[in-house]
């Protein structure tokens, strides 16, 4: 077996992420994990700002190895992803979307509950705003959170996307990998369905929270729902009716459970966002 270089690769893909990409990289290189042990790869998709610049700015001071490539065909999330996998030197890969942050001990929580817990994909407990002023922010945090929360609490498999997560490369590329052909969103969820299909263990890391710049209006947030909206491609109608009732059911109970322990008002919102969820799902 060849001893890999470094313990983890940290992915990070852009897009005219100007405005959050410096305090997505700063927190992952002020991360207390041994910078020795791990790198840096940057994936961007044709951005038209200042992101490749402030990225090059950011690395070349930051004393890790690393590696920024370019994804020529924007839109094809599953090909950037695949390209930090192939140009890895690690074991494990974990995923901070540009508009995502890390707090100090992150990388090693999850490296550790990775390795402890014997999962090929592990996700964090919670994901939560850093825009936490909007109203609307604040919900998708909860609303994605609770997602996780009940995962562990029933045992079924999260699927809630890459952010946060860290993976074992070796069974990524044993899964075929990403798909370089899908355009839009569901790379992730398409990669998961693929691990869990192979009989690999999926876990959620209760320890770990890590924190997203959230959408702050209704209009971004359809955008957003549409744009993933590309995974159920595959879904029939008859499933995609039942999956749809059943997720508004649970959120709105979720929601309920979250706004007892929370008491913010933006948890009671929850049910409005399955519900549009769930519209968008069907049309």
């Amino acid at each position: 077996m060849v001893m890999k270089k470094f313990n983890v690769t940290v992915g990070v893909l852009t897009r005219n992420s100007e405005k959050t990409v410096k305090n997505c990289l700063m927190s992952i290189i002020n991360s207390s994990f041994p910078k020795d042990r791990m790198q840096i790869i940057v994936v961007d998709n044709v951005s038209n700002d200042k992101t490749l610049e402030i990225v090059k700015e950011v690395l070349k001071a930051s004393g890790i190895a690393h590696k920024i490539l370019i994804n020529e065909r924007p839109g094809y999330i599953g090909r950037s992803r695949q390209m930090v996998v192939d140009n890895s030197d690690a074991e494990y890969v974990l995923w901070v979307d540009s508009d995502a942050i890390i707090y100090s001990n992150y990388i090693e929580n999850q490296l550790h509950y990775i390795k402890q817990s014997d999962a090929a994909i592990v996700f964090p407990y919670a994901i939560l705003a850093i825009n936490t002023y909007s109203t609307l922010a604040r919900m998708q945090g909860y609303a994605w959170s609770i997602a996780s929360m009940n995962a562990i609490k029933t045992g079924k498999t999260p699927f809630l996307g890459a952010l946060g997560s860290i993976m074992k490369i070796n069974i990524i590329k044993e899964c075929g990998g990403f798909s370089c052909k899908r355009l839009g969103a569901g790379e992730d969820l398409e990669l998961i369905l693929k691990v869990k299909s192979k009989g690999c263990k999926i876990a959620v890391n209760p320890y770990v929270k890590i924190y997203h710049y959230m959408k702050e209006n209704w209009c971004d947030i359809i955008t957003n729902l549409r744009f993933w909206k590309s995974m159920d491609r595959v879904a029939s109608q008859k499933l995609k009716v039942a999956s749809s009732f059943k997720r508004i059911l649970t959120y709105t109970y979720l929601s309920i459970i979250a706004f007892s322990k929370f008491k913010d008002i933006a948890c009671l919102i929850i049910p409005i966002y399955a519900i549009l969820w769930s519209i968008i799902d069907l049309t």
